[in-house]
C-alpha cells in the first residue's frame, strides 16, 4: 500500500475531483509542487493536506502520469535511505494540517517519463481512505525558487 507500479494507461477512476485548492470531503490539497529535479529519473512532490472534518484521514497512495512509480512518503527517513525506500501513509488528524516538505516528507515520483523543468505542470491523483480520490495539478517550480505558500 502506498506505493503504485505504473504502465503508459491512462489515471484509474474518473471521479476525481480536479480544481485549485483541490478539495475532497473534508480534505484540501494546497501549496503543491515539485522541485526541478536535478536528476533526470526522480523528483520529489510536497503539498499541505487541511482536514476541516471531525475525523482523520490518511492520504495512502498517489498516481502520477509523468512517473513510473509513485510512492508516499510521510517522514524523513525515506530521504535519509539512499535507496528505496517502503511507502509510509499519511495521517492527517481533525480539524489539522499536515505539510509534505524537504526533510519532512514527499512523494516520490521514480522513473519521470520526460524531463521536469520549471513552469511545467504535472498532474497527480491522491488516494485518501476516507475521503477518495482528488486529482491536484502541481508546478514546477525552479532549484532556487520559493515554494508556493511559503514552504522550503
Amino acid at each position: 500500500a502506498g506505493e503504485e507500479q505504473q504502465d503508459a494507461a491512462p489515471a484509474p477512476d474518473t471521479a476525481a475531483v480536479q480544481h485549485p485548492g483541490a478539495t475532497v470531503g473534508d480534505l484540501t490539497v494546497v501549496d503543491a509542487y515539485i522541485r526541478q529535479p536535478a536528476s533526470p529519473d526522480v523528483a520529489a512532490a510536497y503539498l499541505t493536506v487541511r482536514n476541516d472534518g471531525g475525523s482523520a484521514d490518511t492520504l495512502s497512495s498517489a498516481y502520477c502520469g509523468a512517473a513510473t512509480t509513485t510512492t508516499v512518503h510521510g517522514g524523513s527517513g525515506a530521504m535519509d535511505s539512499g535507496g528505496t525506500a517502503p511507502a509510509t501513509p499519511v495521517t492527517v488528524p481533525a480539524k489539522s494540517a499536515v505539510t509534505l516538505s524537504p526533510a519532512r516528507g514527499h512523494i516520490m515520483l521514480d522513473g519521470l517519463t520526460g524531463t521536469l523543468r520549471a513552469g511545467d505542470t504535472v498532474s497527480l491523483l491522491l488516494r485518501f481512505d476516507g475521503a477518495g480520490q482528488v486529482l491536484v495539478d502541481v508546478p514546477v517550480v525552479a532549484i532556487g525558487a520559493p515554494a508556493p505558500g511559503g514552504t522550503p
